[in-house]
C-alpha cells in the first residue's frame, strides 16, 4: 500500500504535482479542498467557503473532511493534496 500526502504553501503546485504522481504511480488522487466542497455541497469554492465560515469553521471543516477520507481510504493507496495551511491545524 503507498500512501503519499503533498503538504506545502498555499499556490505552491500540490494539486499538479498530485495528479501527475498518482497518474504515473497509478493510484487513485485526491484534493483536500475539493473534498472539503464536496462534504459541504453548499459552497462552490473554497475562499467562498472561507469567507462565510470564518477561519476556524474553515479549520472545522477541513478537519472533518480529512479525518473522513482517512477513515475511507484507511486500507488503500492514494495521493492526497492538502490545502496550504492543514499542517497548521492542529
Amino acid at each position: 500500500m503507498q500512501r503519499i500526502i503533498l503538504a506545502g504553501i498555499k499556490h505552491s503546485g500540490k494539486s499538479t504535482i498530485g495528479w501527475n504522481l498518482s497518474a504515473h504511480l497509478n493510484l487513485y488522487f485526491a484534493d483536500l479542498d475539493d473534498l472539503i466542497l464536496r462534504d459541504t455541497e453548499k459552497y462552490e469554492t473554497v475562499r467562498q467557503l472561507y469567507r462565510e465560515l470564518g477561519a476556524e469553521g474553515f479549520q472545522r471543516q477541513e478537519k472533518e473532511s480529512l479525518k473522513l477520507f482517512l477513515q475511507t481510504y484507511e486500507n488503500k493507496s492514494f495521493v492526497l493534496s492538502l490545502g496550504g495551511g492543514t499542517i497548521e491545524n492542529k
